[in-house]
């Protein structure tokens, strides 16, 4: 799994922005053509902080439109220049206030539809690699989440 923050002020899908993630999952094991039920994103919160993670945040979803994505690079423009799906869903996570900690879960709503529209294109095979474009719309909350880490034993963010 690689993750990569960029600027969005290039990726009119997802104006206005503050920042576009890009998380590629490798090796997805779906068979082309297979329903997709339901599907969904585990984070690992990193850091909660107070007057930021307790507001509320709007933040769009969408699958890169390519059967096996590459993995992201730091070359300038590289998430901006990838096609998104037809599919979106948008996410508003909880507020995350003195209930919260450090390592607990952020789940995101459902991405079948997201998935499915991946998974159906003709060149799709189980084992490749599958793209989720995440973008911050509204809201003056913010929430951190880590790009990478063990949490009871999933390494995050997992697709499941």
């Amino acid at each position: 799994m690689s993750a990569v923050a960029t600027s969005c002020t290039a990726l009119p899908d997802f104006q206005p922005c503050e920042q576009v993630v890009i998380i590629v999952f490798p090796n997805v094991e779906i068979p082309a053509g297979a329903p997709v039920m339901s599907a969904s994103i585990l984070f690992d919160v990193d850091e909660v902080r107070p007057g930021q993670s307790d507001d509320d945040c709007l933040i769009s979803i969408m699958g890169e439109a390519n059967a096996n994505p590459a993995m992201p690079t730091d070359a300038n423009g590289d998430v901006s220049s990838r096609a998104v799906t037809t599919a979106s869903v948008m996410w508003s996570p909880a507020a995350c206030g003195d209930g919260c900690s450090t390592h607990g879960d952020l789940v995101t709503p459902d991405l079948s539809a997201i998935l499915n529209e991946v998974t159906s294109m003709g060149d799709w095979a189980s084992g490749n690699n599958l793209a989720i474009i995440m973008g911050h719309t509204s809201g003056a909350g913010s929430r951190w989440v880590e790009s990478s880490r063990e949490n009871n034993g999933i390494q995050t963010p997992a697709l499941f």
